[in-house]
């Protein structure tokens, strides 16, 4: 019984994953036009005005990563977070499979 349980699980999870992807690209492809990372990269740039030599060198990569996921194209951020969806939701889908699962009824001692 577990393993229709899990399958089940795995294809809504990924089914779920495919709907989230088409709100993702259309958000990504008409709506953001760069507005999130430039927000987070202002950000940082801001912290770095306080922040000690250590953290100065943690921000600069950070703000390195920003950089280079701004420069993706909304189809390739759109697949990152697809693949990204279906992997957390096979994770997710052992423990939900394991709670829901019907279990058969032991008979009562005598």
């Amino acid at each position: 019984m577990f393993s229709r349980v899990y399958i089940f699980l795995i294809f809504m999870y990924f089914f779920a994953a495919l709907l989230a992807a088409v709100g993702h690209f259309v958000y990504f492809n008409f709506i953001d036009d760069g507005f999130i990372i430039n927000t987070y990269i202002s950000q940082l740039e801001s912290l770095k005005v306080d922040a000690t030599d250590e953290m100065v060198a943690s921000i600069d990569g950070l703000t390195e990563t920003f950089s280079l996921v701004a420069e993706m194209s909304p189809i390739h951020i759109t697949m990152q977070l697809i693949f990204q969806n279906i992997f957390y939701g096979s994770l997710l889908a052992l423990p939900t499979a394991l709670f829901v699962m019907k279990r058969k009824k032991q008979a009562p001692d005598a």
